[in-house]
């Protein structure tokens, strides 16, 4: 076997691996798991009436579905019955939560992870589970400016007898929470926006009912700051612009539209991002507006061996076409290859608009922010 045969040979093998890994993974998180158990109380008796989800929607306790288990049309709905008995489908992901359990009164709780059987390769949960006494931790999450939208969410990781995450998500109408959890050991991760707090420890012994945690507060990023004056990126390489004038600070005097993505090779890029980016090169009001284009641009394929020409080869793994449009060549290019820009601003995603002064007016998805760039210039107007 040839050098340019091995070549061939193995990176066909690498993508019928990872091809394979895919469907793994999709089965892995898509398996029905059987529940037939029973909640026993601390006294060995029934409780009736304990509901269990893989993730809780408010402090309050109500439901929101997850992102799997099992899907937002048909959420996860076990409910013990008088005889402590639950019964139904769960669709566990091993990247997902575990179960979690209150009883209707919140005073009785317990975390479920499913068992496997090595031989059948089944997965289930059966037999008893064990209601702990529960105590209420009570908080409140802060922040040092409103956020839209304003999502809250705590994490918490019970570190017995597995270290495992479950999520409490609060809305907008309140940052205030009141989680009956049992004993043990816990990590309190509050987050707002694109923002996070440091972790906090909690420890939970059963000493008391209730535990007063107090203010939270989650500072923001410069996304979440709408109306303030974006602080300057970091450039590392710039394109289409001479790196000495890729400042913010250049593009003052008119609205600017930054777009988040990455511009590397192979492209990542969704053809109808392309063809929007496009769309503004072209746009009636085109002199009105500067257009930035902000992210990684590594060539992934640099440095390997050209691919010689093979009919067979070509036919399952054809060359990738250069995309198009080439929007990275219509706009300035940033890049910022020291992650202190993604620091400053949080996770580079998305498309921002900043008005003539530099105040940032919105960020979100492309589409939106040119409907609120066309709104913006219609209203200058």
């Amino acid at each position: 076997m040839t050098q340019v045969d091995e070549i061939q040979v193995r990176a066909a093998t690498t993508m019928a691996w990872l091809l394979l890994f895919a469907a793994v993974a999709t089965a892995q998180t898509t398996a029905p798991i059987a529940v037939d158990a029973r909640c026993i109380g601390p006294n060995g008796e029934p409780v009736e009436g304990v509901e269990f989800g893989d993730r809780w929607g408010a402090a309050g306790g109500s439901w929101s579905s997850g992102f799997i288990c099992p899907d937002p049309v048909n959420p996860l709905r076990l409910v013990s019955d008088a005889d402590g008995r639950i019964a139904g489908t769960w669709t566990f992901s091993p990247m997902e939560t575990p179960l979690l359990g209150w009883n209707r009164e919140r005073t009785l709780a317990a975390f479920v992870l499913p068992s496997h059987d090595p031989v059948t390769h089944e997965s289930f949960v059966r037999g008893a589970i064990a209601m702990r006494r529960t105590v209420t931790l009570r908080g409140t999450l802060r922040t040092t400016a409103p956020v839209a939208p304003f999502r809250l969410v705590v994490s918490w990781t019970e570190s017995s007898p597995t270290p495992r995450e479950t999520w409490f998500a609060f809305g907008s109408d309140r940052a205030d929470f009141a989680l009956a959890l049992p004993p043990g050991r816990y990590e309190l991760r509050a987050g707002a926006g694109h923002g996070g707090a440091p972790p906090r420890t909690i420890v939970v012994d059963g000493s008391r009912d209730e535990l007063e945690l107090g203010p939270i507060s989650v500072p923001l990023l410069a996304f979440d700051l709408i109306g303030e004056v974006l602080p300057d990126w970091n450039v590392t390489q710039a394109r289409n612009l001479a790196l000495e004038r890729a400042s913010l600070g250049e593009f003052r005097g008119k609205p600017l539209l930054i777009h988040f993505d990455d511009y590397g090779n192979p492209s990542h890029m969704a053809q109808t991002t392309r063809d929007a980016l496009a769309a503004l090169a072209t746009h009636p009001s085109r002199s009105s507006f500067h257009v930035v284009l902000f992210g990684p641009t590594r060539d992934l394929l640099a440095g390997l061996p050209e691919r010689p020409v093979n009919p067979e080869f070509d036919r399952l793994f054809p060359r990738p076409k250069p995309p198009e449009p080439r929007v990275e060549a219509m706009f300035p290019l940033l890049s910022d290859d020291t992650g202190t820009t993604e620091a400053r601003y949080g996770v580079l995603w998305g498309t921002a608009l900043l008005d003539r002064d530099g105040r940032l007016l919105m960020h979100g998805d492309l589409a939106s922010a040119i409907a609120a760039l066309d709104r913006h210039l219609g209203a200058a107007r």
